[in-house]
């Protein structure tokens, strides 16, 4: 009965350690919904969505309570405006002064949407600006402090 039980609890272990081990699934921390507190009352408002396909990232704006994405309207098509990787000297040539932290994003012609390490400040400004979360956009109108919703 001893023999038996050894024999099974050996089986079951190497068919335990044979089992197939799936990778494990690598999380994009740019992929995801971002709004900011536009009141300072606690309630974010949704800004832009970053999604992830075949052929790279995909941004979305929100506007007028919908998802769209941004056309490009320089070319005169209804094509949606190519959406590219921002890199450290992208954000150093919007800033104009090194920058000393690592530096993720995807940007547009109008939109920049940036991930930083949280409290990252940029202080060559008149106007100093600083990151809560570490996520933000550079606008048109300025850097918007972003959260993941």
């Amino acid at each position: 009965m001893k023999r038996l039980f050894c024999i099974l609890m050996v089986t079951i272990a190497a068919l335990a350690a044979c089992q197939k081990k799936e990778a494990p699934v690598e999380v994009d921390s740019l992929v995801g919904t971002y709004g900011t507190d536009l009141k300072g009352d606690g309630k974010l408002v949704p800004v832009v969505k970053i999604d992830k396909d075949s052929t790279g990232y995909v941004l979305y704006e929100y506007s007028r309570g919908d998802w769209h994405r941004p056309k490009d309207s320089f070319s005169g098509s209804d094509s949606p405006e190519p959406v590219r990787l921002l890199t450290k000297a992208d954000l150093e040539k919007e800033v104009r002064h090194p920058v000393d932290v690592d530096v993720q994003g995807v940007r547009t012609k109008a939109f920049e949407f940036v991930h930083v390490p949280a409290g990252w400040t940029d202080a060559g400004k008149s106007k100093p600006f600083t990151t809560k979360t570490g996520y933000f956009a550079l606008t048109m109108v300025g850097p918007i402090d972003l959260q993941k919703m």
